[in-house]
């Protein structure tokens, strides 16, 4: 049928997706209205919107629970936001709904800095390459800076209407998901944050 069609052609497009072409590795995340509602620093670590049975926060958990998935999975997340680390620091910890962890992440920029800025940080601390990125953000002013001064990396705006925001993570998901998922895929977070801290304890000693 027209309908079984439509789907084996999806799927058979994932499959070959990754021949011949990059491989997504790393998804950089904003965090207000992003991976909660709100701003934290303006509504407090009580204030911003996560609570999995009531709307909207059931939408932003419900996106956490796929991107815990991901990582899972042998998707590195990074966070990239403008606020104070603390701010953030408090609801990775001590947030009752707070799905994704400190240890889930592999590499986080919470700052003033710019965001293509801290995404190209990100490269090359991770020793990676910009076209395995993919960012969201739900201000259309990052999301095209990143588009235009990073042409490379994969942009996605959180839509609108929040209703939208799972669909579009499946999207995003199935970039990922094209390459293929092994055994050796499912601890890559704690490889390269293993990575990232002999690189710094190298850089304290003059020699090899």
């Amino acid at each position: 049928t027209p309908l079984f069609l439509n789907e084996f052609a999806a799927h058979v497009s994932l499959a070959t997706r990754s021949f011949g072409s990059v491989f997504h590795k790393v998804l950089v995340l904003d965090c207000d209205n992003t991976l909660w509602g709100g701003i934290v620093g303006e509504d407090g670590m009580d204030g911003i919107q996560l609570d999995p049975y009531s709307f909207p926060g059931n939408v932003f958990w419900n996106i956490q629970q796929q991107l815990l998935a991901l990582e899972r999975q042998g998707v590195l997340l990074c966070l990239c936001s403008k606020n104070n680390d603390k701010d953030v620091d408090q609801v990775l910890t001590g947030h009752t709904h707070m799905v994704l962890k400190a240890a889930h992440l592999v590499a986080r920029k919470v700052n003033w800095n710019d965001k293509p800025g801290n995404i190209k940080a990100l490269a090359q601390e991770l020793n990676l390459g910009l076209d395995s990125f993919v960012f969201i953000d739900d201000s259309a002013f990052e999301v095209e800076s990143v588009r235009e001064q990073l042409p490379m990396v994969r942009v996605f705006h959180v839509p609108k209407r929040l209703t939208d925001y799972p669909a579009m993570m499946r999207e995003v998901s199935a970039l990922f998901l094209a390459g293929g998922i092994n055994d050796e895929s499912r601890n890559k977070t704690q490889q390269y944050r293993q990575l990232l801290n002999a690189s710094a304890t190298q850089s304290q000693f003059s020699s090899q």
